[in-house]
């Protein structure tokens, strides 16, 4: 099914932006981009619902950049789609 294969592949893109929130703390939408393999309009989608549901945070740096970090409910998604992944899961 479609729908199973897309939403499995968000949760995928998803893993990945909370694994480099967490990885580097601040990290821009450029590098998101370029690791994640999104364009610019998908990137920004995403971010903007994973801010709605608190997994990340917009910071803004001293150049006055967004970048974006990892919340205390995007660690804990991470750490149970990681331990899913352990026991077989697909995500």
């Amino acid at each position: 099914d479609r729908s199973v294969q897309r939403k499995r592949e968000r949760t995928t893109i998803m893993k990945d932006i909370l694994q480099l929130a967490r990885y580097y703390e601040n990290v821009g939408i450029t590098k998101i981009i370029y690791k994640c393999n999104l364009n610019y309009i998908s990137a920004k989608k995403l971010l903007e619902d994973m801010i709605e549901r608190d997994l990340i945070e917009m910071v803004e740096s001293e150049s006055s950049r967004k970048n974006y970090k990892i919340t205390d409910n995007g660690e804990n998604l991470l750490k149970k789609i990681l331990s899913l992944r352990e026991l077989g899961g697909d995500y």
